[in-house]
C-alpha cells in the first residue's frame, strides 16, 4: 500500500484490505524487482491480477516503479473489465529528506487503484491521479512535509477534479515535547460547480522520549479551525448547521504496530 500520511489516504492499495490474494514479491531481475499477485474480492465479483516493477535505478538518488493491473468481473457484477496503469518515482536525499511523485490511470473494475477492485464501474469510467508528497529536515529540530494531490473522475464524460495541497511542519522542542502546524486546501469541482475547504491546526504533541516526526506513540491536544465555501461542502457539516466555518478540538493517540 501507498499512502500520503497527513492526508490519510491511500493513493494505492494493492493489498487483502477486503480480498485474498497471493503472491511472489521482490525476484531480483538486476535492473529491478519484479512482484506479481492475484486477489479475489471478498464477494468474488472481481478478481485482480497485479505485477509491478520496483526498485528500477534512474540516476544517482532517484529509483522508479511501473505497474500495471487487470480486473475481471465475475457473478452478479454489472461492471466491466479494466486496467490499472501506475508509474511512481522516489527521489531519496531530497534536501536531505525524501519526495516520492506518482502518474495513475485506471478504468472499468480496476478503477480506484485497489486490490478489492470496482465491480459495477463500467469501462467508460476512469480514474487519472497524480500526486507528490515528502519530508525535508529544515534544521535539526524541524521538519516539513508537504504534499500536492490532482485527481480527475471522468465517468463517460462527466467530471469531477479534486485538488488537494498542505503542508505540515514539526518542531521537536525536546526528547519528549513537539508542536505541530498544519495547513491545508482541498477544491472539488465537477457538473454542479466547485466546492473548497481550508483548514489549520496546531497541536502539543507529548512524544514518550522520541523525537522525529514519524516517531510513536504520540498523544495530540489540537485545536482545527476550517472554512468551506457553501453549507454541505463537509461530510460533517451536521455538527455545524448552517455556518460555513467552525472549531473543534480534541486529543489524539496514535501509536503503529
Amino acid at each position: 500500500r501507498k499512502d500520503i500520511h497527513i492526508n490519510d489516504f491511500l493513493y494505492e492499495s494493492y493489498s487483502n484490505w477486503n480480498s485474498y490474494g497471493a503472491g511472489l514479491e521482490n525476484v531480483a531481475l538486476g535492473f529491478g524487482e519484479l512482484s506479481v499477485a492475484g486477489f479475489r474480492e471478498r464477494d468474488g465479483r472481481v478478481y485482480t491480477w497485479d505485477a509491478r516493477l520496483e526498485d528500477i535505478k534512474l540516476g544517482k538518488d532517484w529509483t522508479g516503479e511501473i505497474a500495471a493491473a487487470y480486473a475481471t468481473v465475475h457473478g452478479d457484477a454489472t461492471g466491466d473489465n479494466g486496467i490499472a496503469l501506475r508509474a511512481h518515482v522516489q527521489k531519496d536525499d531530497f534536501f536531505g529528506g525524501y519526495m516520492k511523485a506518482s502518474l495513475m490511470y485506471s478504468n472499468g473494475a480496476a478503477w480506484g487503484f485497489s486490490a478489492d477492485g470496482a465491480p459495477d464501474t463500467s469501462k467508460d469510467r476512469s480514474l487519472t491521479r497524480a500526486q507528490i508528497h515528502g519530508l525535508v529536515p529544515l534544521n535539526d529540530r524541524t521538519e516539513l512535509f508537504f504534499v500536492g494531490l490532482h485527481q480527475i473522475d471522468d465517468n463517460d464524460g462527466d467530471k469531477s477534479k479534486w485538488t488537494s495541497v498542505g503542508i505540515r511542519p514539526h518542531y521537536a522542542i525536546n526528547d519528549n515535547f513537539a508542536v505541530q502546524v498544519e495547513l491545508g486546501h482541498d477544491r472539488v469541482s465537477d457538473s454542479g460547480g466547485s466546492r473548497h475547504l481550508t483548514k489549520g491546526t496546531i497541536a502539543g504533541i507529548y512524544t514518550f522520549g522520541k523525537t522525529g516526526f514519524y516517531a510513536r506513540p504520540q498523544l495530540r491536544a489540537y485545536v482545527t479551525r476550517g472554512s468551506w465555501s457553501d453549507v454541505g461542502a463537509i461530510t460533517k457539516q451536521t455538527a455545524y448547521g448552517t455556518d460555513t466555518s467552525g472549531t473543534s478540538v480534541g486529543l489524539q493517540f496514535e501509536t503503529w504496530f
